[in-house]
């Protein structure tokens, strides 16, 4: 099982980034009204309730899919091609998706293994790297948008993380990259829509 940690896991299924913003918000809501300023306390229940959407993180029932790949976020495939000459991943198949600002806020890991430190440099951006008990590699990498300097996985290399459980956070990434070692089947076209950890993208293959 993985280890939680603090941070991660939502209060009231807003995530705790999300509370250091909002908390300042709504003292300033209880302010407005107390000096009976109603256009500014309208203004900033607004902009409370702008942030419970983009910091909201909802629960989600994890498959029970042990070669499946899930969804890391909420959002879009946007492409799927295939790779070659990548340290670690030969062959190696890349998803790329497209993140839903309003969807979940947490990253989710795809897949269940320990968290380990990329050995690809991936043109400077943000990544993170997990290798299951099998020996296969799956890899996150914040292709564009930006995560205010965290990598995509915050658990500490060396640890465990289970399938689908809350390991980051999205920010402000608009796209992200799922590399994939070995072969795998890709279950879902360009175009799909999917939510984080619980709808699976893709499957390892195994040869008997």
């Amino acid at each position: 099982m993985a280890k939680k940690r603090r941070g991660f896991e939502p209060v009231m299924r807003i995530a705790a980034e999300g509370w250091l913003l909002l908390l300042p918000v709504l003292a300033g809501v209880l302010a407005a009204i107390g000096a009976q300023r109603p256009m500014l306390g309208g203004a900033l229940i607004v902009l409370a309730l702008a942030l419970m959407v983009v910091f909201h993180e909802p629960d989600r029932e994890i498959p029970p899919r042990a070669l499946g790949i899930v969804a890391p976020v909420d959002g879009w495939i946007e492409s799927v091609t295939s790779l070659k000459d990548i340290a670690d991943f030969s062959p190696a198949t890349r998803i790329r998706m497209q993140v839903y600002r309003l969807g979940g806020y947490a990253i989710r890991a795809p897949v269940e293994g320990e968290v380990t430190a990329p050995q690809a440099e991936m043109d400077g951006r943000p990544t993170a790297l997990i290798k299951t008990d099998e020996g296969d590699h799956v890899m996150l990498v914040c292709r564009s948008g930006s995560l205010l300097g965290a990598r995509p996985i915050r658990i500490p290399f060396g640890q465990r993380i289970g399938q689908g459980r809350r390991c980051g956070a999205r920010r402000l990434a608009s796209k992200l990259d799922i590399l994939i070692s070995g072969e795998v089947r890709v279950e879902v076209p360009i175009g799909q829509r999917v939510r984080s950890g619980s709808d699976v993208i893709a499957t390892f293959l195994r040869r008997s």
